[in-house]
């Protein structure tokens, strides 16, 4: 396997790392298969890891340069974390994000009860987060509100939450195990599964809404449709359709380099 070059790209490198933590869980590589891709998985999340850092790094030296231009405005709470390593950072960010989803899902015991059960159990409680992370660092970059990031990246995880819902149902990829518990609908049933996807999905376009995460209207309104886009047929549910298509046979190039950036990741 070739490793990460300075002509990969973080979003490709990203997205192929996903695919790679999907086939790692699937249990279907051989001895050989695994050990190849895990160190391909290792190549390519130092080379994001080390993409942050940068990033990180040119966020703070263009506050410092531009600080007098600008009043200051509230920086995020985990760049004082970002600075003791990009581990203690991604682990603040990951904790707040627990504790946003956790707050912003309706609780368990308003009704339908079942419903918000099973919502909460399909977003809370594992994932790497790797959305939000990717939020609060573009975030920093801008130096954006915390606030108003925690608030994106929440609509970004659910779009996420529901797709893997959809994606395990036996009528695309059929999986019983997500992230070490079973499936939605393996603890549920498989009606409950397709509500809970339509609910995560909608509860993100309604936090989007519902919160001032623009100064202006309009800027809100097209990080709305920005987000419809990525989710819809030209993007994550498009992907989806490519990898259904692909089943049983080979891929051209272009079309598995489409299904890798445009369908669900683990």
């Amino acid at each position: 396997m070739s490793k990460p070059s300075g002509e990969l790209s973080f979003e490709r490198a990203l997205a192929e790392l996903e695919k790679i933590v999907h086939s790692m869980e699937s249990g279907e590589l051989s001895l050989e298969q695994a050990l190849a891709t895990h160190k391909r998985g290792l190549e390519l999340a130092r080379f994001c890891q080390q993409r942050l850092e940068a990033a990180s790094s040119r966020s703070r030296s263009w506050r410092a340069r531009f600080s007098s231009r600008w009043p200051p405005r509230q920086s995020l709470k985990p760049v004082k974390e970002a600075e003791t390593g990009f581990g203690a950072w991604m682990g603040a960010i990951q904790a707040r994000m627990e504790a946003a989803l956790a707050r912003l899902l309706p609780q368990a015991q308003l009704a339908p009860a079942r419903l918000h059960e099973a919502m909460r159990y399909a977003t809370l409680e594992g994932g790497k987060r790797v959305r939000p992370l990717l939020a609060f660092a573009a975030g920093e970059v801008a130096d954006a509100s915390a606030e108003r990031v925690e608030i994106a990246a929440v609509a970004v995880e659910l779009i996420h939450a529901y797709s893997l819902v959809h994606d395990d149902l036996p009528c695309m990829d059929d999986d019983t195990l997500r992230r070490g518990k079973p499936t939605v609908h393996v603890e549920y049933d498989e009606a409950t599964a397709l509500l809970v996807g339509d609910a995560l999905q909608s509860l993100a376009f309604q936090l989007l809404a519902e919160h001032r995460i623009a100064g202006e209207a309009r800027t809100q309104l097209e990080m709305v449709k920005i987000l419809a886009l990525a989710a819809g047929s030209r993007g994550m549910a498009g992907g989806q359709q490519i990898d259904l298509e692909a089943t049983g046979r080979p891929l051209t190039l272009p079309s598995s380099r489409s299904c890798i950036s445009t369908r669900p990741g683990p």
